[in-house]
């Protein structure tokens, strides 16, 4: 009988052994240790503190074995062992246990508990410790980061388009060939000028990493830079109007886009600028090139008192000063948070927002010519700092702030053909812009508590994988007599 109580105890134990170790184990695997050995030796005999709990009492046949209270303590401790996560003690007991004479079954029990804590140890002992999130592992360190094409063909797009729109006729100008003169010449260095457009950043680009960032602020250089190149030449020349010194006119036009399409590849390149990032700065650029002319007329720059040279020499000094402080902010504002390019969509959005608001108010109330303009700035950076109150912690896509973007637009024009229709024929169009105001900021209301936080559905993730950085989509179309056709579109 009382082996066959001891057969059955040793049972119920292989049962509750097997089962504490399944849910133990695997903890105590994943539990983080201060170090790992590299080998695993045989544990050193263990040696049962003083101070331990006395044993549990066992019955008469459990009596009858006078080890079997020994092993069934060394057993518990292996199990306290192993729910903390200490391999080495919970081997230690098992291999004591195993080590003890009595009953086979349990003798065989603590063997094999013995052998799988120490593939357990010699399994973490292989297994490198866990890396943060974000960090960099020892073995990454060595691995090249991946290349980023992403950005060359938007790149190469703009390019060919400056160049069909802006080099081919800027380029025979600058050194003073008139069609009407000589049509020939013309027209054969408008397609030199035309073909290199496309060209020449091809064959510097090609094996090179373009990002959507370096994509975004060329694009940007390229765009910005045919008005900030004129700009620059009326520092030099005054007036370059184009029908009182077109060569200049179109030099600057010339220069300023090829050299704002370098400087803002190279800067993206070297800062490793997002597209979000670019998208930031060129938001603020915009704006402090607008700002910077409000600030010239406000200091009467554009005063009928100066000559023509004069004017344009101070109009164009503080519209690049303005230029060069908004794309500094917007840097800076740009390393400051993480916007997505369609938080800076959004940005923009708002500062706009916020300069219609300050031009009804001045509309509305009658203001002067620089008091309006004065309230224009003012809210165009109450705009701009409300915006970038809104972005901090959102995430939006191209598509959605596209969307963001038409509500808006949608807005002021529903708010402004609704009040049109019921109105008096005698009236103003002081109530229209007002109207057209109000109903703007309600569409963006609607369409960023709407958009903020959630993920896109299917039409605004198909927007958004044609308008990213670097992707460039073919749409068909079809008029409304039947005509059919294909366009080009993509979004920097």
């Amino acid at each position: 009988m009382t082996s066959r109580n001891a057969s059955v105890r040793a049972g119920k134990l292989a049962l509750t052994l097997a089962f504490t170790f399944a849910l133990g184990a695997p903890a105590a695997m994943a539990a983080p240790q201060p170090s790992h050995p590299a080998a695993t030796p045989p544990p050193p005999p263990w040696t049962p503190p003083e101070t331990a709990a006395p044993p549990p009492a066992v019955d008469a046949a459990a009596a009858a074995d006078p080890t079997s209270v020994q092993r069934e303590a060394l057993f518990d401790i292996a199990f306290k062992a192993l729910a903390t996560g200490n391999l080495v003690l919970a081997e230690q007991a098992f291999t004591q246990a195993a080590a003890l004479p009595g009953d086979a079954a349990f003798r065989s029990v603590a063997l094999s508990f013995a052998e799988r804590v120490r593939r357990a140890r010699a399994m973490r002992a292989a297994t490198p410790p866990s890396v943060k999130p974000g960090a960099i592992r020892q073995s990454d360190a060595s691995t090249p980061p991946r290349r980023d094409f992403s950005g060359r063909v938007p790149l190469l797009l703009t390019t060919t388009a400056l160049g069909l729109g802006a080099y081919g006729w800027a380029l025979p100008a600058m050194f003073g060939v008139n069609f009407n003169e000589t049509p020939r010449t013309f027209v054969g260095l408008y397609m030199l000028a035309a073909s290199s457009a496309f060209v020449i950043p091809y064959a510097s680009t090609r094996g090179t990493a373009v990002s959507a960032g370096q994509a975004n602020l060329a694009f940007y250089g390229g765009t910005r830079g045919l008005y900030l190149g004129v700009l620059t030449a009326a520092l030099f020349e005054g007036n370059v109007s184009p029908n009182i010194r077109y060569g200049a006119f179109a030099s600057g036009v010339l220069v300023g886009s090829v050299s704002g399409l370098w400087a803002g590849h190279t800067f993206a390149e070297h800062h490793q600028l997002t597209a979000g990032q670019a998208r930031t700065m060129a938001v603020m650029g915009d704006f402090g090139l607008g700002l910077g002319f409000g600030s010239g007329f406000l200091l009467d720059f554009d005063g009928i008192d100066k000559t023509q040279d004069e004017r344009a020499r101070r109009m164009g000094s503080v519209g690049l000063l303005g230029a060069a402080v908004g794309l500094t902010s917007g840097y800076i504002l740009a390393r400051r948070r993480d916007n997505s390019w369609g938080d800076g969509e959004v940005l923009r959005m708002v500062g706009l927002l916020g300069a219609w608001s300050g031009f009804t108010l001045a509309d509305v109330a009658d203001a002067g010519k620089k008091p309006a303009i004065a309230t224009v700035m003012v809210g165009g950076l109450l705009g701009l700092g409300a915006g970038d109150r809104l972005v901090v912690h959102t995430d939006f896509s191209v598509g959605q702030s596209l969307l963001v973007d038409l509500a808006s637009v949608a807005g002021a024009l529903a708010a402004a053909g609704t009040l049109y229709l019921f109105s008096p024929q005698d009236w103003s169009e002081k109530p229209f812009v007002l109207a057209s105001a109000l109903g703007a900021i309600g569409g963006f209301g609607l369409s960023y508590w709407a958009l903020q936080g959630r993920a896109e559905d299917g039409a605004t993730a198909a927007l958004t994988r044609t308008f990213a950085a670097g992707s460039v989509s073919l749409i068909p179309l079809c008029g409304v007599r039947g005509e059919r056709g294909l366009t080009l579109i993509a979004a920097f």
